[in-house]
């Protein structure tokens, strides 16, 4: 690291080009027109920090003004993105600067984000606390069943799912801990679809489940890319976001995408969980094939103001000694009362029952994983016995978390 000088500063409305190519330059990628385009529906420059040496932007770091579900509740989350150095300007301090500025700057109690390179992301107190499922398989050999549900399912245009997909979103995001709101343009740019990103593929289908009134109850975002061997065609669909809140017509919808024509295999990726239904309704599960990787990232911003936000699947009396290096006003003992909805958070000079890094109550905050497991890693120091029981029941939560979107 240098000690070469250069300064940060909020954005500005014209520096949505700096920052698009300062982006793209930093993930070894081509700058392109689309790309700008679709950031430009969720621009807030405001919330945007901008590394500059003299008169050239080296590093850029966002947040997005969005709400996220935890468990029990809906809760507003600093979403962190484009976050990028130059690759001439690393090891620098650019971006350790710009994530402790941003940091002290978030008013939200929770942060998260996706992580590009997981090593990094753990020095500024994030730690993963989903799953990334990814399931693929042979279409013809997953022996999805008939559906039930009445109703049916039909094509819409992306303008129109601009509208018409987000009341069965919204119901989504409340039974899910870790799915954000889609204020304001995310919904035009969950639907942005330049050719350019692709990669082969077709554009972009919209199927909605409808019932027989008419209300539209489930939907599936997929694509198609097309190949052809010696047997006929074996398309492969990437199946991109599939949302229904209602198991008949989650069903529908996957029995839709096995009788398509030409479709021989698929992948799924984005908000799969590892309590997937899908698994315990077709008759060959096995050729689901599920892969696992990290997910979402949560760092608590404000230990109590987090830990009163969510709800507990049991009552709970503990005293947390939480250490934080980087936000200094989180370091220290705090009594977790648990009665009922009652939830309250409070400094304490009681002595400990659990000690434990910020990041660790980041990876168990959406309720999937275990304290359990960060107590037998030697990450949680436990003073009173069966305290990491007790917290660990607490924090769990019944329906895994799962991240839908890289945002």
């Amino acid at each position: 690291m240098t000690d070469d000088p250069f300064t940060l500063r909020p954005g500005t409305d014209s520096d949505l080009e700096a920052i698009t190519e300062t982006f793209t330059s930093s993930f070894l990628m081509d700058d392109s027109p689309d790309f700008a385009a679709g950031m430009r529906h969720i621009y807030e420059p405001e919330r945007w920090l901008i590394a500059e040496d003299g008169d050239r932007v080296i590093g850029t770091a966002a947040v997005f003004t969005r709400d996220m579900s935890v468990p029990g509740a809906v809760v507003p989350t600093a979403h962190v993105s484009g976050v990028s150095v130059r690759p001439t300007d690393r090891r620098r301090g650019v971006l350790s600067a710009m994530m402790r500025r941003q940091l002290a700057e978030v008013t939200e109690p929770i942060a998260a984000l996706w992580a590009s390179q997981t090593a990094l992301y753990r020095r500024y107190g994030y730690r993963d606390a989903t799953d990334q499922v990814t399931y693929s398989g042979d279409l013809r050999l997953l022996g999805v069943p008939e559906p039930t549900a009445p109703g049916r399912v039909r094509e819409i245009t992306a303008e129109e799912a601009v509208t018409a997909l987000a009341p069965v979103y919204a119901e989504a995001v409340g039974r899910r801990p870790g799915l954000s709101t889609r204020p304001g343009g995310w919904w035009v740019k969950r639907l942005h679809d330049p050719e350019s990103d692709r990669h082969g593929a077709t554009a972009r289908r919209v199927v909605v489940h409808e019932t027989p009134d008419g209300v539209i109850d489930g939907y599936v975002l997929w694509r198609a890319v097309m190949n052809w061997d010696q047997t006929g065609p074996v398309y492969k669909l990437s199946v991109e976001e599939l949302i229904a809140p209602e198991t008949d017509v989650y069903l529908a919808l996957w029995a839709f995408l096995a009788s398509l024509d030409f479709a021989a295999s698929f992948t799924w990726t984005r908000g799969a969980s590892h309590d997937e239904r899908l698994r315990h309704l077709v008759g060959a599960p096995r050729q689901l094939q599920p892969r696992y990787s990290e997910g979402l990232w949560i760092r608590l911003v404000d230990v109590p103001g987090a830990l009163t936000a969510r709800s507990y699947t049991t009552d709970l009396d503990v005293v947390l000694d939480v250490t934080d290096p980087i936000i200094g006003a989180n370091g220290g003992r705090w009594h977790l009362l648990v009665k009922g909805d009652s939830v309250t958070c409070e400094r304490t000079e009681r002595e400990p029952d659990v000690s434990l890094g910020v990041d660790v109550l980041g990876a168990v905050y959406l309720g999937g994983r275990s304290l359990r497991l960060y107590a037998d890693l030697g990450e949680v120091d436990e003073h009173s016995p069966g305290a990491v029981a007790a917290a660990g029941t607490a924090f769990s939560w019944p329906v895994a978390p799962s991240g839908i979107e890289v945002f």
